[in-house]
């Protein structure tokens, strides 16, 4: 099945996209997707609300972000399925010369459920606060049923060539499942980091 890598371009492909990823980070199911894209329900209503939420959230952020670089992989013999995607950050500059922002979980109500993701959300921040210009890679994500088909080696590819392109590093904060694609593009392990928000702001709390 032929793969293709191409810009997202449109809000009109992001519902789609983020079905995808919504997919891929509930097999295996990610902690960070539940804080970051948060269902109000069991139904199929509170699912497309999520889904629609969370696409108008993402779309307005790259939109916002000149470093931003939005990418589907898609299945040319499927009408153009989208199967899996990345987004890279390209920091020309220091990203954080006017310091690092704070984080705001607009997307919940107040409690103790925001406070929880905001607390993780600027943990992440720290961890990014890199003061040189490189290229970030913000999350890949590939469609269970696309794995190993090529889909991660295409995003990957893209990177590599723009990193070399532009005389930048690389840095990716990737899981377990991920590590292998990128040791296998010539990345190497530098840090193990675990998202340990300060004292006060505990998980139970989370009242999804």
């Amino acid at each position: 099945m032929p793969l293709e890598l191409r810009p997202v371009l449109s809000a009109a492909e992001m519902p789609e996209y983020i079905s995808c990823y919504l997919e891929a980070f509930s097999n295996p199911d990610s902690p960070f997707t539940h804080l970051a894209a948060p269902v109000y329900g069991s139904d199929a209503e509170a699912q497309n609300d999520r889904v629609l939420g969370f696409s108008a959230r993402h779309w307005f952020a790259h939109s916002a972000d000149p470093s931003s670089r939005l990418f589907k992989v898609v299945d040319t013999e499927r009408n153009d399925k989208i199967v899996g995607g990345a987004k890279w950050n390209v920091y020309l500059e220091d990203p954080f010369k006017k310091g690092v922002p704070k984080a705001s979980a607009y997307w919940w109500p107040p409690g103790p459920s925001k406070r929880y993701t905001e607390a993780v959300f600027n943990r992440l921040l720290e961890i990014r606060n890199r003061r040189k210009p490189h290229i970030l890679c913000y999350y890949t994500f590939t469609h269970p049923n696309y794995r190993r088909m090529g889909a991660g080696n295409l995003m990957m590819e893209w990177a590599t060539h723009e990193a070399d392109k532009l005389s930048l590093e690389i840095h990716i904060e990737g899981s377990p499942l991920g590590s292998s694609l990128y040791t296998r593009h010539g990345l190497r392990i530098l840090e193990i980091a675990e998202l340990n928000p300060p004292p006060g702001t505990q998980e139970e709390e989370i009242d999804e």
